[in-house]
């Protein structure tokens, strides 16, 4: 089933709940709660990623955060 979110709107999903998130014809910004869990046994992916993103030093960026 695919939940259509209006800006600002959010949603609550259940443990065990699998989901994706994606931005539908421009940009979003995402943000995810979770509950304590265990990085390497708790979290279950459909195609191998990577924990964190490379981070190409003295690049400008795409988009400042508030304290930028």
């Amino acid at each position: 089933e695919k939940l259509q979110l209006k800006p600002g709107e959010s949603v609550t999903l259940m443990p065990g709940d699998w989901h994706a998130f994606w931005g539908d014809g421009g940009d979003v910004l995402i943000g995810e709660v979770s509950t304590v869990n265990n990085d390497e046994t708790d979290n279950i992916f459909c195609e191998p990623i990577g924990r964190f993103a490379n981070i190409e030093e003295d690049v400008d960026p795409k988009h400042l955060l508030v304290s930028d």
